[in-house]
């Protein structure tokens, strides 16, 4: 799949993921979504990639976010009279991870690192209290999920720093001296002496 092919599905796959969000009543993810949908959209429309159709749709995310923004003390109330404080964490700890995913995506290691921690701590606070198999299993994968990926993120950090410091050394000097080929043979006039002929006594 092309650059603008990749970045297209991801804009709408986000869009996608907005509206279930929001039919979920998790208006918090909702809005990031729409959000980060709606600024990839215009960001292909402007730039020529994507048909001037797509901002009508682009807008009507932007508009559906600020209406939720408006109403979102209320909203969350609501929802949190239909849910355990276990699955509000276990929501919390996904919405982490979808923050961290999008980071990831982007190459921004070290914020990826910092939601991916945040997820796996909200996770660790929510089996404390959660007394639902099916949702310890979730917030256990979720949790080792989240730590693979920090350790890789970390060693990709580490070996970008290596790099760096590996680019920043000084060229190895190259001179008269270090082009001698010291496995060769060396010249006659250093070779081993030959032992001096022994005269017999008379």
């Amino acid at each position: 799949m092309s650059d603008y092919g990749h970045a297209t599905s991801s804009a709408m796959q986000l869009a996608q993921r907005a509206i279930a969000f929001d039919q979920a009543q998790r208006y918090e993810e909702a809005i990031y979504c729409y959000g980060e949908a709606a600024d990839r959209i215009l960001a292909l429309v402007q730039s020529g990639k994507a048909s001037p159709a797509f901002k009508k749709s682009a807008l009507e995310y932007v508009e559906r976010a600020e209406f939720l923004k408006r109403d979102l003390p209320r909203l969350l109330e609501i929802a949190k009279t239909t849910k355990s404080p276990s699955r509000i964490l276990l929501e919390k700890a996904e919405f982490a991870v979808l923050k961290a995913q999008l980071l990831d995506e982007a190459g921004h290691c070290s914020l990826a690192i910092d939601w991916y921690s945040e997820a796996i701590q909200v996770c660790i606070q929510a089996s404390e209290h959660c007394a639902e198999g099916d949702l310890r299993l979730k917030l256990r994968k979720i949790a080792n999920s989240a730590l693979e990926r920090v350790e890789h993120l970390k060693k990709v950090e580490e070996q970008k720093r290596v790099e760096a410091l590996t680019e920043n050394l000084p060229d190895v000097p190259v001179d008269e001296i270090s082009r001698l080929n010291l496995a060769a043979d060396p010249p006659s006039e250093y070779s081993t002496p030959s032992p001096s002929p022994i005269t017999p006594r008379k």
